[in-house]
Parts: structure tokens; sequence; C-alpha cells
């Protein structure tokens, strides 16, 4: 697990206890985490660069969801954390980004990602739950569990404070495209005058989207990207 800001906070026996709580395998592992004294964005970064590596499942969101909760929840304030995901996407339309749309129909309102908690049914082989709200039910009452409160150090007032306050998804979730990011950090990169991180854009973009070689010079000059990466266009189907 990667911390942008130290790894001291995440090598902490809060996290190290996941696998003997028996959640390792619910929680998974992010992409990256902003962290600041009292919150935390965990990312989830969906490419276009190779065969379905843009595209988010229902079992990625409730990893996040967990993890997420055990972090709202963490008994030691100095673990606990105000909790935001953030899927980076080339597509933001739900139906581009998600490999079993069909399944769950996820909505984006506003650039936040909706699940309805209505009678759809979901597959689970383990037969935990139905639909997401019994898979809601399903993430309660796990994080109120005695083994889960005792291995992973949660609080339980605050898992039944966190589930009374949000009566859809613990945790919320946040869709932004590539193309709508890396315009906010050119327009950063200029302000601050960092050539370093406008030219670093250009990458990033490029790996996202997978820009023509033969338009574009960066993308040319590129070796990863001009050998590796699957041409696709903001808001383009893939071929």
């Amino acid at each position: 697990m990667r911390d942008l800001t130290g790894l001291e906070a995440w090598e902490s026996p809060h996290l190290a206890k996941l696998d003997s709580g028996g959640l390792s395998g619910l929680t998974g592992d992010p992409d990256f985490i902003v962290s600041s004294a009292d919150s935390s964005v965990l990312g989830e970064s969906k490419v276009a660069a190779h065969a379905k590596s843009h595209r988010y499942s229902f079992e990625q969101f409730t990893k996040y969801q967990f993890l997420g909760s055990l972090l709202e929840c963490a008994r030691d304030p100095a673990l606990r954390r105000s909790v935001a995901h953030l899927v980076l996407v080339p597509d933001p339309e739900p139906g581009r980004f998600s490999s079993d749309y069909k399944m769950w129909r996820p909505g984006v309102q506003d650039g936040r990602l909706i699940a309805d908690l209505g009678d759809r049914t979901l597959i689970d082989q383990a037969e935990r739950f139905s639909d997401l709200g019994s898979w809601r039910e399903f993430l309660r009452r796990t994080l109120l569990d005695r083994r889960t409160q005792l291995s992973c150090e949660v609080d339980p007032e605050r898992v039944v404070s966190l589930f009374r306050r949000n009566p859809g998804m613990p945790i919320p979730t946040f869709v932004v495209s590539w193309e709508a990011l890396m315009v906010n950090v050119r327009s950063i990169a200029a302000e601050l005058r960092l050539g370093n991180l406008d030219r670093a854009t250009c990458r990033l973009e490029s790996m996202a989207y997978g820009r023509d070689p033969d338009r574009d010079e960066a993308a040319r000059a590129d070796k990863f990207v001009a050998k590796s990466v699957v041409w696709m266009t903001p808001g383009a189907k893939r071929p």
C-alpha cells in the first residue's frame, strides 16, 4: 500500500491486522492514497493502456467501502480518517467504465457515483448478499462482528454512527476522468510555472487514453506509449 505522505501511518497494527480479522480478501489495496492529519482519499486508477484495465467492477467498489469504513471507524484517533474514494477513468460514463454495469447499474451524479439500494439482484458465490441493500447490511454486520472489532481495532459506536449518517453507501465515491484531472493539473503547473509537471501530464494522459503516436509528438517520443498503449480517445468506446 503506497501512501503519498509517508508510510508510517500505514504500517500500523490497524491495517496489519486485516489478515487476522479475516478481511484481507474484502479490502483490497488502493492504487494510491493521499492523506492529511484527519482525512484520506483512496484512489483507483483506470487506464485504457491494456485490455480491460479501464474497467471498474462492483467487487472493487465494495473493497473500497470496506477499507474506507475501517479507517472511518478506527478506535485509535491517530489512525482514524474521514475517507473518500476516487476513481480515475478514461470515460466517466458508467456504462463504459463499469465492467459489470448491467448487474448493479451505477450512476454518476455531480461527479459522485450513485449505487441504487433497490432490489436489483447481485451475484455472490458465497451467498452473503443478494442485492445492494443486503450487501450494505453485510458490510455493517461484518464491521460490528466482535472478531473484527478486536482484530482490526474497530470502534462499534463509530460503525453505528457511520451507517446512521449515510443511508446509502457509507463511503462517498467520486468519478473523475483523466482528461478533467489533467486540465486542472496543467492549470496548476502553468500558475506555478512547473514545466516538468506540465510535461508529466502529457505522459499520464497518453497512458490513460493511448494518444495516437502518429499524430502526437510527445507520445511518439515515449517508447512505452508508442509500443504498449492502445489508442482510445476521451469519450469514445474501445475499438
